[in-house]
């Protein structure tokens, strides 16, 4: 699945002109956690959260010689307690992700970065949109019947029309069981590795069989007919 999929495309923004009292004010009518900073060209350059006001608020209350000591190593907590627009107080170094990447791709990001939300933008690198942890949330809570339909799609497109009804495909709380006969061994693990992907699911359970296991050295099936070869992708 993809981000534009999922994503918030109706986004309230501001710019780094705009108030810090107005954005508030946004914030809290709109029922949002954050904010995305756009320029002239709806390109994204910053993003004001929550966290931004609560920096700013803690810093107003720090003793004097710990905002000098701040500002002598070049700290931010200085600057906030007297920002006064967006663009003195907005998180500058921006994550963004693309409106046409994984679900799981931006998920990643977000742990890596250690944030919540992501602005999507698109290939001119205007924003499109925004992607939050309860979108992504959403992509792992859909239903049993959800993911076997999309099972059993993507075993109609692999194996073709006429044979999707050789492997049975059960769901339950997102744990996906194959059963049924397949031509090789190898189809057997790539099919699995494939459902494992799909969004929702949470683990495969593979019983699949197989006629041809084509690990066996001099097989005619085998990509690789030397003499003790081995594939370890298929241990």
């Amino acid at each position: 699945m993809r981000v534009a999929e999922v994503m918030t495309a109706k986004v309230v923004t501001v710019t780094p002109d705009t108030t810090l009292k107005e954005a508030a004010r946004l914030m809290l009518q709109r029922g949002v956690g954050g904010l995305p900073v756009v320029d002239s060209e709806d390109k994204p350059v910053g993003i004001l959260t929550e966290a931004d006001f609560v920096s700013r608020e803690a810093a107003r209350g720090r003793r004097t010689r710990h905002r000098l000591l701040d500002l002598m190593l070049n700290r931010r907590q200085p600057e906030m307690a007297t920002a006064e627009l967006v663009g003195e107080a907005m998180t500058s170094e921006l994550v963004v992700t693309q409106q046409d990447a994984l679900v799981s791709a931006a998920a990643r990001v977000m742990i890596e970065r250690a944030v919540t939300r992501l602005p999507v933008v698109d290939e001119a690198g205007r924003l499109v949109g925004v992607v939050s942890r309860t979108d992504v949330l959403r992509v792992f809570a859909r239903s049993d019947e959800e993911i076997k339909g999309d099972v059993e799609g993507m075993l109609s497109t692999v194996l073709g029309r006429d044979e999707p009804e050789a492997v049975t495909v059960s769901v339950i709380g997102g744990v996906v069981e194959l059963t049924g006969d397949v031509d090789s061994r190898r189809d057997a693990v790539v099919l699995a590795a494939v459902v494992g992907r799909l969004n929702g699911v949470v683990r495969v359970d593979n019983h699949l069989i197989w006629q041809v296991d084509e690990r066996r050295p001099g097989s005619p099936w085998a990509p690789y007919p030397q003499e003790g070869s081995k594939d370890l992708s298929l241990e």
